[in-house]
C-alpha cells in the first residue's frame, strides 16, 4: 500500500501519489439533496461496481438499488474492506480482470 499510495517529489522528497484532502467535503456532514439517479440511468454500458462491504460512503441498499436501474451493474463485494478496495491483491483485482475480459 505504501508502494502505491506515495510518489518521490523532485526536489523535496516524498509525498502522497493522491490528494490527502479527497475526503474534506465530508467532514461537513451528509450531503441528502443531490440525487444522481437520471446520470446513473443514462448510462448504456456494461458497468462493475465494487463496494467493501465497511463502506460509510455507498451504502449496501444503494448499491443494490444500482444493480436493478440504468446499467444494471453487476455488484462485487468485498467483505473487510471500507469504502474503496484498494485493488492491491488477486482477490480484488480478479474480479475486474473477468469483468474487462468478459
Amino acid at each position: 500500500m505504501a508502494r502505491d499510495s506515495a510518489r518521490e517529489k523532485p526536489g523535496w522528497g516524498w509525498g502522497f501519489a493522491y490528494d490527502p484532502w479527497i475526503g474534506d467535503a465530508f467532514n461537513q456532514g451528509p450531503i441528502d439533496d443531490i440525487n444522481l439517479w437520471s446520470m446513473w440511468e443514462a448510462i448504456r454500458r456494461p458497468t462493475l461496481v465494487l463496494r467493501g462491504a465497511h463502506s460509510d460512503l455507498l451504502p449496501r441498499e444503494v448499491a443494490k438499488e444500482m444493480t436493478r436501474r440504468g446499467p444494471k451493474a453487476m455488484l462485487v463485494e468485498f467483505p473487510g474492506v471500507g469504502h474503496a478496495p484498494a485493488l492491491l491483491n488477486e482477490d480484488q483485482v480478479s474480479p475486474v480482470r473477468e469483468f474487462l475480459l468478459s
